[in-house]
């Protein structure tokens, strides 16, 4: 599953944000064990620009690429919160 519908690739050609989620999984694996970590703030105020019209396609893309990441960073650390924020329009 790719987790948005926003094109882009990687410099290796994966898709843009299943890169982005494996570079979350290795943030998560690196402060997994910290107990002075509180958790992980998956994108701040993330705004899409022009690259969407309607608010419900921007929020179910955001949703699903949130899902992706948080699947990934539970891979390696299963305690630590993750926060996620609606996007800006």
């Amino acid at each position: 599953m790719e987790a948005s519908t926003t094109t882009g690739r990687s410099p290796g050609g994966q898709d843009l944000w299943s890169y982005v989620a494996e570079g979350w999984r290795h943030v998560a694996a690196h402060f997994a064990g910290d107990p002075y970590v509180l958790g992980y703030d998956l994108l701040n105020e993330p705004w899409a620009g022009e690259a969407y019209t309607d608010q419900s396609t921007l929020d179910r893309a955001l949703t699903n690429t949130y899902r992706v990441i948080a699947a990934r960073i539970r891979t390696t650390d299963t305690v630590h919160t993750i926060w996620t924020e609606p996007a800006i329009t």
